[in-house]
């Protein structure tokens, strides 16, 4: 038995083989090597171009079945895949322009989907607006004569007394201001010299306790003096008697 490997001349410039598979016992034939290009550059082959390796295992018994296949046809199958292989893997790039035509034709049909959409939105508001308009109209219109009529018995009613009361407020207002707000100024000057008054007094009363306070600093500072001179009179009298036992004695 066969299997049928990759060179690693071309795994290295960017080929794969896909079918990587067993030569069975009793198969007589050519070898069919399918590979695809993973690389930017195309690889050329030629007729003598080392393309893949077959390792050979010996089995353990001979094989029960042996394969037999007509490989006649070979050259023909070879030609038809070749007619129908795509242009790149998977067919990269023929699929591109497919899927760019589907893709705007798409675009196209949501646009027109969605100017439509706009464009019944925008007469469902329009019509809902103008039908409540009219809807505003029509009452204003019912109501304007119930209006009128209220207008005038509340005017009939209320007009006269609302002026007379308006006269006696204006009235009454003028007189607030031309007979106490004399006096409201002449209570605030007064108001005024009273604090002015208060504010005098307090500071000479500040004055004065702060004269008092210097005083009593003065003799603070003088009854220490006398306290220090007191002291260092003692200590003198001290270091005396320290110094001269035998006349503390005698005397």
């Amino acid at each position: 038995v066969g299997l049928w490997v990759q060179t690693q001349t071309l795994s290295r410039q960017g080929l794969l083989l896909l079918n990587h598979t067993l030569v069975e016992p009793g198969y007589h034939g050519p070898l069919h090597a399918v590979f695809v290009n993973f690389g930017k550059q195309k690889v050329v082959l030629s007729p003598v171009t080392k393309i893949a390796k077959v390792v050979f295992f010996e089995l353990d018994k001979s094989a029960e079945n042996l394969v037999r296949l007509n490989t006649s046809d070979y050259d023909d199958s070879i030609l038809r895949i070749s007619a129908n292989a795509p242009d790149s893997f998977m067919q990269l790039n023929s699929l591109v322009p497919s899927i760019k035509v589907e893709a705007e034709e798409q675009i196209r049909i949501l646009k027109e989907a969605a100017s439509k959409q706009a464009a019944d939105a925008k007469a469902n508001i329009t019509a809902e607006l103008a039908k409540q308009g009219a809807d505003i109209e029509k009452r204003i219109r019912d109501l304007q004569p119930e209006m009128q009529t209220d207008l005038k018995k509340y005017i009939l009613r209320w007009g006269g007394g609302a002026a007379i009361g308006l006269v006696v407020g204006v009235g009454i207002v003028w007189l607030i201001f031309s007979t106490y707000l004399p006096r409201i100024a002449a209570s605030y000057a007064d108001v005024d010299g009273i604090a002015r008054r208060a504010v005098q007094e307090r500071a000479a009363a500040l004055d004065a306790a702060s004269a008092e306070v210097r005083a009593n600093r003065a003799d603070l500072d003088a009854l220490r003096q006398e306290l220090q001179a007191l002291k260092q009179q003692n200590a003198n009298l001290e270091k005396r008697a320290g110094s001269s036992p035998n006349q503390r004695t005698s005397q």
